[in-house]
């Protein structure tokens, strides 16, 4: 924490005596002040920061500290903390007793809140974008291509978040951003391996069905149960579709769901808070 007293051109300072004995003494001060935050909801928190004003050396017998009674915090139009904004100003008193006796002090609270819009833009649409090409490989036929576009994404998610999270502050817990980031690189990283799954197990697939197609189609009264036999070779050689297509329906499903679920739990307490 710092602070000084402004001496430009000379001392800011200024002492008026009124007629009725009372005086009004002002000095202008610049602080530069650390207020604790809490970031597990990262970056969707708000944290409310209190300033302390009181005196080390006079009771409060010797000194009465007292606000305003109307208006007496004035904020600039023009107040800008980077990446914050600041509301719900309030004031209050505390006294503190102790064995040299009893000390009144000025409390000023107010809330600061983190401006989301870089947050989206670095953050959240790029991984849903990358998820997004992941999920369109799917639906893309040549293998080598799947496995390089997969492949590819893979790195960039990890080198993207990598690179976001050496400016977001450390902490010995988890935040709400890196749950999104954990995820994110779940999903990518489950393309790859779906891809894997998918072609082994149409790659079986298509092996049996060559060995039952020539089983059954030697011997005798194969044509008679030829029909029967054929129905029942289709199905088995239609697994490795079934389960293309349940993934061509559940991995976006999962991601919408995933997404709707996080910003429901963060976004919406940050808006009602």
């Amino acid at each position: 924490m710092e602070g000084y007293k402004h001496k430009i051109l000379s001392s800011n300072e200024m002492v008026r005596i009124f007629p009725t004995g009372n005086v009004m003494y002002s000095s202008r001060l610049t602080l530069r002040l650390r207020c604790n935050l809490a970031l597990r909801t990262f970056p969707f928190d708000s944290n409310r920061c209190v300033i302390r004003f009181a005196s080390y050396a006079y009771t409060d017998n010797d000194i009465s500290l007292q606000w305003k009674p109307e208006n007496p915090i004035q904020v600039s139009d023009q107040l800008s903390i980077q990446g914050f904004y600041a509301s719900k100003f309030g004031t209050s008193n505390e006294t503190h007793t102790t064995t040299t006796g009893s000390y009144r002090s000025l409390l000023l609270s107010f809330t600061v809140c983190r401006e989301l819009g870089y947050y989206g833009i670095m953050v959240y649409i790029p991984c849903c974008m990358l998820v997004i090409i992941s999920y369109l490989t799917f639906w893309m036929k040549d293998r080598n291509t799947k496995y390089l576009i997969s492949i590819a994404v893979l790195l960039v998610g990890a080198m993207t978040i990598y690179h976001v999270n050496t400016s977001f502050p450390k902490t010995n817990y988890t935040k709400a951003i890196d749950n999104w980031t954990g995820m994110t690189m779940t999903f990518l990283f489950a393309t790859y391996v779906l891809h894997v799954v998918l072609e082994n197990v149409s790659k079986k697939d298509k092996d049996e069905c060559l060995i039952e197609g020539k089983e059954g189609g030697s011997g005798e009264g194969a044509e008679a149960g030829g029909t029967a036999a054929e129905n029942r070779r289709r199905r088995q050689c239609s697994g490795s579709s079934r389960m293309e297509a349940m993934v061509l329906v559940w991995y976006p499903a999962v991601f919408a769901s995933f997404v709707i679920l996080y910003f429901l739990g963060y976004w919406v307490p940050y808006l009602l808070g």
